[in-house]
């Protein structure tokens, strides 16, 4: 009995369906803009930099993290 019950709570709304209001904006969203690996944008440069000032200061590295966070 107990494991059809569990069973039983796997199910939720199907949202091909139509059972969640408001999902065609999940659903039919556009493809997301490809990003070529040799241009890195502004965050992995960011990011690049961060680890880069990591090795010589930590502390400054997570204060900026945190900054950069917020």
């Amino acid at each position: 009995m107990s494991l059809l019950l569990a069973l039983l709570l796997q199910v939720g709304p199907n949202p091909l369906g139509g059972a969640i209001a408001g999902d065609d904006l999940v659903r039919d969203r556009p493809p997301r803009p490809e990003t070529s690996a040799s241009e890195p944008g502004l965050e992995s440069a960011w990011l690049e930099s961060c680890f880069d000032q990591l090795a010589e200061d930590p502390a400054r590295a997570h204060t900026m993290a945190q900054i950069r966070r917020t």
